[in-house]
């Protein structure tokens, strides 16, 4: 793979999780009553969201843990930590970013956010350089996405044939990404 091309697919889930954050951060910003003790929920996870924007992913895990301790409630403290899992991931904090996947998947067993954290944890072991790990979880996931979730599906195969590509086994990365253009034309990865 050509060192634009790397780029270009390092700074995909970036841009979708930049997404999320400006989603995220009106979401909260509209919700009556979401803030929790002494009203600092909210305006720590707002300024959270924006240091995640810029890039500032010390400053912004440090506002997304300060609004998960100040969580009113299960799903805001849920919230919270999947973003400080979001800013580790981008930082490249993967050690941490695993201890607290395992934490949000132990707290919060019943969190819709847990689907995602099977694919950050995969591309956490990926980036480690643990690639069996990795594809299991990745097979996991593409397993469990439902109708409609083609997208998700082509994006945890395209990262299932990065891991056999980094193990040299390149006829079988070589069908995992004829699959993917074949099957999924309109997915990102496509590409």
């Amino acid at each position: 793979m050509t060192a634009k091309k790397t780029a270009y697919f390092a700074v995909r889930p970036l841009a979708l999780c930049l997404l999320l954050a400006v989603r995220a951060g009106s979401a909260y910003a509209q919700i009556p009553g979401a803030d929790g003790a002494g009203g600092q929920f909210v305006p720590r996870f707002q300024a959270g969201v924006a240091f995640y924007r810029e890039g500032r992913w010390l400053e912004a895990a440090a506002e997304f843990r300060a609004a998960q301790e100040t969580a009113g409630n299960r799903p805001d403290w849920t919230e919270a930590l999947y973003w400080v899992i979001l800013t580790e991931l981008a930082a490249a904090d993967y050690g941490s970013a695993l201890r607290d996947m395992d934490a949000l998947e132990q707290a919060a067993p019943e969190s819709g956010r847990n689907a995602d954290i099977a694919y950050h944890r995969a591309r956490a072991y990926y980036y480690m350089g643990y690639y069996d790990e990795a594809i299991g979880f990745f097979t996991r996931y593409a397993e469990g996405v439902g109708p409609g979730g083609e997208s998700r599906k082509a994006a945890a195969l395209y990262w299932i044939g990065e891991c056999l590509y980094a193990m040299g086994q390149f006829d079988r990365a070589a069908e995992v990404f004829s699959l993917i253009v074949s099957q999924y034309t309109g997915s990102v990865k496509y590409e």
